[in-house]
């Protein structure tokens, strides 16, 4: 299986989520909340100079560039044309891999204050293990 095959099954927010992982300071991050729109999945996202963690033999591929099309990741590699209107984002120093997930959180415990800390670090979805089911 080769790292666009890999890649295909991930969501591009998961994996977007993981580059800001990669840009959070010692501090608290600041989580912008934007409204998911169909205009803003219908427009392309590069992410350029990133490196791209390939998770079938785990080898870094440095200075590569994904973009994304329609919410779904349309190309992958390291002379890969950036489409003209694309939102740019500079992956210089950041690593790129598919989101992560908790499989064994209790967010009852930790509080909804959680899940921005979580999504900051890359975790795009968790597994509760007991939590009262009308909280989660």
């Amino acid at each position: 299986m080769n790292v666009m095959a890999a890649l295909a099954c991930v969501v591009v927010p998961a994996v977007l989520a993981l580059l800001v992982a990669g840009c959070r300071s010692e501090s608290a991050p600041d989580v912008v909340r934007e409204p998911r729109t169909a205009s803003r999945l219908e427009g392309s996202i590069a992410i350029t100079n990133v490196t791209l963690v390939d998770v079938v033999s785990g080898a870094p591929q440095r200075a590569t560039t994904v973009v994304t099309k329609a919410g779904e990741i349309a190309a992958i590699g390291p002379s890969i044309s950036v489409p003209p209107g694309a939102v740019r984002v500079d992956g210089t120093g950041k690593f790129l891999i598919p989101g992560l997930w908790d499989m064994h959180a209790h967010q009852e415990m930790t509080g909804m204050e959680s899940l921005d800390l979580h999504l900051a670090n890359g975790v795009v979805g968790t597994r509760d293990m007991g939590s009262d089911a009308e909280f989660i």
